[in-house]
This record gives C-alpha cells, sequence and structure tokens, in this order.
C-alpha cells in the first residue's frame, strides 16, 4: 500500500482520472445516445430487454475503448519512470522492483473499475428516467462488472509489460489501438479466432449476445458465462503479469 500511495503521488500532476473520466463519459454518451435510438425505433423487438441491450452495448464499446485507455494509463505510468530514468535507480536501490511493478498495475485495475462504476451509475440512471419493461437485475449487472474487469485485468498485465520494458511508448499506444480494432471486430470472427485475442473476451465473458433479424431487427438474449474460460482468462492475465515482472527485473536498465 505504501508503493501505490507512491505512485497516486507521483502521477497527481498527470490527471490520469480526470483523462479516464473524461474518456469513459465519452463511451458512456455514445452508448446511451444510442440505446435510446435503438429502443425507441424498435419498441417490439427490444420491449421487456431494454437494460440488456445497453449492457450489451457496453459490452461492444468496451472492446473499442478499454484497450486504447488502458494503454495510455499505462503508458504514461511507465514513461515517468523512463524519462526520468529512474528504473535504474529503483533496480539498485532498496524499494524492490516488483512492488513498484504491482502498485502500477493495481493504479491502473483501480481506474479501470472505476470506469466500470461509472457505466453501471448510467446504466441505472438510465433505467430511472425512462419506462423500462425489463425487470432491473442485480446478478445481471455482477456478472457484466466481474467479467469486464476480469477481462482488463489481463489486458492490464499485457499492456503494462509493454509499457515498462519498452522505452519508446508509441508502440505501447499503437499496440493498444491494435488490440481497440480486434476488440471491436471481434464478434465478426469465428469463435476459435476470435479466442485466439485476449482483447476479444470482453465478447466471450459477457453474460450476454446479440441476434440479428434482417425484417425485425436487433435483439438480445442471456447466455451462461462459461466458467472454464473464465478461470482461463484469470489464469492467462496472472501469467502475462509474472513474465512482464520478471523481464522487467531480469532486464538490463
Amino acid at each position: 500500500m505504501k508503493y501505490l500511495g507512491l505512485e497516486f503521488y507521483k502521477l497527481r500532476r498527470k490527471k490520469l482520472f480526470l483523462m479516464t473520466f473524461l474518456f469513459v463519459v465519452v463511451e458512456i454518451l455514445w452508448c446511451i445516445m444510442n440505446s435510446n435510438r435503438t429502443i425507441t425505433r424498435n419498441p417490439d423487438m427490444l420491449s421487456g430487454f431494454e437494460y440488456s441491450y445497453i449492457i450489451m452495448n457496453f459490452v461492444t464499446l468496451n472492446g473499442l475503448f478499454f484497450p486504447i485507455l488502458i494503454s495510455i494509463i499505462t503508458s504514461r505510468i511507465s514513461d515517468i519512470e523512463h524519462k526520468g530514468d529512474t528504473w535504474k535507480l529503483l533496480k539498485s536501490s532498496v524499494a524492490p522492483l516488483n512492488s513498484i511493478y504491482f502498485s502500477k498495475f493495481l493504479y491502473t485495475i483501480i481506474l479501470i473499475s472505476v470506469s466500470v462504476l461509472m457505466q453501471l451509475l448510467s446504466i441505472i440512471l438510465f433505467g430511472c428516467f425512462r419506462d423500462m419493461i425489463e425487470p432491473f437485475s442485480l446478478i445481471l449487472l455482477l456478472k457484466y462488472t466481474f467479467g469486464t474487469i476480469l477481462v482488463s485485468t489481463a489486458i492490464i498485465a499485457l499492456h503494462l509489460w509493454i509499457a515498462t520494458v519498452i522505452s519508446n511508448q508509441m508502440i505501447a499506444i499503437t499496440f493498444g489501438m491494435v488490440g481497440s480494432f480486434i476488440g471491436l471486430t471481434s464478434g465478426l470472427f469465428y469463435q476459435g479466432i476470435r479466442r485466439l485475442f485476449i482483447w476479444s473476451y470482453y465478447l466471450e465473458l459477457s453474460p450476454l449476445n446479440y441476434a440479428y433479424d434482417n425484417a425485425s431487427g436487433p435483439s438480445v438474449y442471456r447466455i451462461d458465462m462459461n466458467l472454464l474460460i473464465t478461470i482461463i482468462i484469470f489464469l492467462i492475465g496472472m501469467l502475462i503479469y509474472y513474465i512482464g515482472r520478471n523481464h522487467l527485473l531480469k532486464k538490463e536498465l
């Protein structure tokens, strides 16, 4: 906790919380306006599935927004060490480098978790201001929250690894943009191909999925979360974290 507090202190002028807030607000507004318009135009198809539809919209947009957001955050919190050339100092000092690495990992998880909580609040408020036939489901929101944070944690581990071992942060940002493209278009891939890319698991761990009819339009249906995939993505995330941390520890700085 001491090193996490130090991380917050070092980054207080980076305004990462403000940047994250504005980034997520754009996503929320986009999602709310699109959901409201679609529900209004397709009342027969989406009546009784309003909450499900807006959550599914967030699932889709998270594949676009979160890889970019995570790459920006991990890049900025790592760049402060690269520019100051403090990785060498940290490695030679009594401060354990693995604790610094973990504090950066945890700092990013906190920012993304706050982002997901903002999404949940917007979903609840949307339901309060618009007549919803579908009953409010806390279980559905909890499944969505768990899946989103779990996938984000694995992606954070990957992007933090890249941002800490490569000093050129444009590479890290570009990698995030590639992940964003894959996350957005993952629903178009065959399932076997989609599961090869970690950014596509926002859709894989979603408790909902789309159905589309050319005549009547879009609809949403609930699915059971795959426990095996959930465990696998957790293990992959932890593996990436330890590989990234050990790479930094052994790297010639």
